[in-house]
């Protein structure tokens, strides 16, 4: 149920065209449901297909000509399901990934974009 909080309410839709709102609002008997197919995805160590893939689409960082790719950067969508899945994954592997992520790593790494390489 937390997790869901944490993504944020004004978020647009994912590709199941759903809103995290609605996972919000279905409060205990949401979470509930998410916590036992998530006990199933454990157990069969599969990824629901319904829940698979993302859309890249480009999105302008505000300065510069829209039209360049250079001044765009990519967003991927995803549905708000899955974004609870992967916030989970994230945060249990998110230790391990930085423990063995050399200091002078830049971009894939939280806090240090290749911005600031």
């Amino acid at each position: 149920l937390e997790i869901n909080h944490k993504q944020g309410k004004h978020k647009g839709l994912g590709l199941d065209q759903t809103g995290v709102n609605l996972l919000c609002a279905g409060g205990t008997a949401m979470a509930v449901q998410q916590s036992r197919l998530a006990e199933r995805v454990v157990a069969a160590a599969v990824w629901p297909y319904q829940v698979k893939g993302s859309k890249l689409v480009p999105s302008y960082r505000g300065k510069g000509d829209p039209r360049e790719l250079d001044n765009t950067r990519g967003l991927s969508v995803v549905n708000h399901l899955s974004k609870t899945y992967i916030t989970v994954l994230k945060e249990e592997l998110d230790p391990y990934y930085n423990a063995f992520t050399p200091t002078q790593q830049h971009g894939a790494v939280s806090g240090k974009g290749t911005d600031f390489a």
